[in-house]
């Protein structure tokens, strides 16, 4: 999958501009707050930048900030999607560290040789799926925080969902890892 197709499975997710006031993100547009724009463009931004900001700005966001800085783009492709997306919602730092639990390397939060090479080596199902679980766990937590964000609930539910790899999945794709290792 290229970044492009990320990047439009992305902004099909996030929708256009958005100000609910329940969203501690303060205004929105294309998934795109405040303070990702003001770091993005190194100035103080007003609500009307976030909603003027162009979709080609949204995606270079996406593209450089998520995606090129966090590092995400040198991890194996089988990751990049739904690391992106999980960048997106949860930080950058958060959805590595979560990589890296679950890959069982140093959880600093910024990825390097070490989460590159034991990325390489892990089986995606059961990465994927790890990540998934402390995504939902995360969305239950700030539910149980903030009563008001039960709204949310369903569709940050049934967006990380989108990234679990069924039991069948699961066996081909490990008999395909064990059978490219010789085994």
């Amino acid at each position: 999958m290229t970044i492009t197709e990320i990047v439009d499975g992305i902004l099909e997710a996030e929708g256009g501009y958005v100000n609910d006031p329940d969203d501690p993100g303060g205004p929105t547009n294309r998934g795109i707050t405040m303070e990702t724009l003001q770091e993005y463009r190194r100035k103080v931004v007003s609500v009307e930048d976030i909603k003027n900001m162009t979709e080609d700005e949204a995606r270079n966001i996406y593209r450089e900030k998520y995606y090129i800085w966090s590092g995400i783009n040198t991890l194996p492709a089988k990751y990049h999607y739904h690391m992106v997306d999980c960048a997106v919602l949860h930080g950058r730092r958060t959805a590595i560290r979560w990589l890296q639990d679950a890959i069982g390397v140093k959880q600093d939060g910024y990825i390097g040789p070490i989460t590159r090479k034991a990325a390489e080596m892990t089986i995606e199902a059961v990465v994927t799926n790890f990540i998934i679980d402390r995504r939902i766990m995360l969305m239950g937590s700030l539910v149980a925080e903030t009563f008001s964000k039960a709204k949310y609930l369903k569709g940050w539910i049934k967006r990380a969902l989108k990234f679990r790899l069924n039991r069948g999945e699961i066996m081909r794709m490990t008999m395909t890892d064990w059978e490219q290792d010789g085994e």
